[in-house]
């Protein structure tokens, strides 16, 4: 999902404990601010050859369809936060 790497669960935590954050970088990766950022890498593990010859097109389905999954109840939780 793009996130930075941590040296412990503590720093995760800690740097993911604003929900709202959170929920945007579920969405975004680091690595980007577009919200559509990881829908776009999942399409891109299901139609990308080197990811279906180096690990199988069933396994890179099964992590489209989490990463899809992941970014719907981001956006949930993102739009519950805005509801107040």
């Amino acid at each position: 999902m793009g996130f930075i790497a941590h040296y412990s669960l503590f720093g995760f935590q800690d740097a993911y404990s604003d929900l709202e954050r959170f929920a945007l970088n579920l969405q975004t990766s680091e690595y980007s601010r577009d919200p559509d950022y990881n829908l776009s890498r999942a399409e891109r593990y299901e139609r990308d050859e080197y990811f279906t010859r180096e690990y199988g097109e069933a396994y890179y389905r099964g992590v489209a369809e989490a990463i899809r999954r992941i970014v719907a109840v981001a956006r949930n939780r993102t739009t519950a936060l805005a509801l107040g």
